[in-house]
This record gives C-alpha cells, sequence and structure tokens, in this order.
C-alpha cells in the first residue's frame, strides 16, 4: 500500500513538472503573440468623426499634438484646447515657467495650427483631474461632440475615466490613440521607451482602478 502511494505521487509530481515544462516551453514559443496580445489590449479607438473640440491631453506633446495637428488639417474640428498643469522638471531648473499645455500648443503652432484655433487651459495634473476638467468645460459649453487625443497606450485607461467624469453629460465622447514616434507599437518591447510606458500603464490602471474603480 505505501509502495502504490509513494508511485502514485511521483507519477503526479512527473505530470506537475512536464505540465509546467510545456507551460514554459509554450510561452516562449508564443512570446511575441503574447507580447503583441499586451500591447493592444491597452489601445482604445474610437471612429473619428467631426467634432466641436479636440482636447490633447498633458504629456509627450510631441506625440499627441501631432496627432490633433493631423485632425485638425483633416477638418475634424476647428478648435483645440491643450490641458495640463505639470511643469517639466528640467524646465524648473532652467527658470523657464511653461507648463505642459503650453509645450502641447507651442507643437501645434509648428504643426501650422492657427494660434486662433488653440485655447490653453493650465490645469489638470491627472488624468482624473483632465476628464473633470473636460467634462465640466463641455457642459458649460454644451458641446455636442469631444475628441479626446492621448498617446497610445494610454487610451484604454483615458477611455475609462472620461467615461465615467462624462455619465452626467450629454457630449458624445470620441478617443483617438496617437502613435509613437519613440517605438513602433507592434513590438514595443524592443525599445526601452516601450518597456517603459507598457509597464507604466499597467500600474496606472491597477493603481486607478484602486482608487477610481467605483466611482
Amino acid at each position: 500500500m505505501k509502495q502504490l502511494l509513494l508511485n502514485f505521487y511521483r507519477q503526479k509530481l512527473l505530470f506537475i513538472s512536464s505540465l509546467f515544462i510545456i507551460s514554459l516551453l509554450l510561452l516562449f514559443a508564443f512570446r511575441f503573440s503574447i507580447l503583441q496580445i499586451m500591447g493592444k489590449a491597452l489601445i482604445h479607438q474610437d471612429e473619428i468623426m467631426n467634432s466641436d473640440v479636440i482636447v490633447v491631453l498633458s504629456g509627450n506633446a510631441t506625440d499627441r499634438a501631432t496627432e490633433a495637428a493631423k485632425l485638425y488639417h483633416h477638418h475634424i474640428s476647428k478648435k483645440i484646447i491643450c490641458t495640463g498643469g505639470n511643469q517639466l522638471g528640467d524646465f524648473k531648473i532652467l527658470g523657464l515657467k511653461e507648463l505642459e499645455s503650453d509645450i502641447t500648443k507651442l507643437k501645434l503652432l509648428q504643426l501650422n495650427v492657427p494660434d486662433s484655433a488653440i485655447t490653453v487651459i493650465h490645469e489638470g495634473t491627472s488624468t482624473f483631474e483632465e476628464s473633470k476638467l473636460i467634462a465640466n468645460y463641455c457642459l458649460l459649453h454644451q458641446i455636442k461632440n469631444c475628441t479626446v487625443v492621448s498617446s497610445s497606450f494610454h487610451t484604454l485607461r483615458v477611455s475609462s475615466i472620461f467615461k465615467k467624469s462624462f455619465k452626467n453629460c450629454s457630449t458624445k465622447l470620441m478617443i483617438d490613440a496617437a502613435p509613437s514616434t519613440a517605438y513602433n507599437l507592434n513590438n514595443w518591447w524592443d525599445n526601452e521607451y516601450g518597456l517603459l510606458a507598457v509597464y507604466d500603464e499597467y500600474i496606472k490602471l491597477l493603481y486607478y482602478t484602486i482608487n477610481y474603480g467605483d466611482d
């Protein structure tokens, strides 16, 4: 009886060990597909239609302003709002007072968006704050359609946060994913910036779920 039990546990251990090794081999074999899925899972892209306003969220002014300028020149909207109350750390060292929203405007001007089409709001230090800010703006100005531009890997979280802030607002909300100029979205793991972007975004998703999941 004792020998039967010993054989049973040996077979069970062998089965578990084999299953573990096979799982590792499968993960290795399909690692690129899995990494692609991890990246694509973070991207939310709506069908973009004509809007009363395009909102460019703070951060990564190059990518986001470039996407917003493209929408503007394709006549999606005649007005762009730049949000953001944060100041870049290096700017403080240099004694410059420009905020992230000012940097976004500067990039838009470089991309031939006229000054008259740009509104700068020096507020919003997080996606949550910006979502509340824009929801209130849309209510106050009776905005019917609003397109929000953010970096591609941020858009799943942006969509979730903004939809909650817009739940009492009749404005049609559209999220537009701005592609990165620093890395390829299809093989982001080959680039340090891509690795950091995906890692940071999953951490932020967890943080926002814990802190704002019930809002």
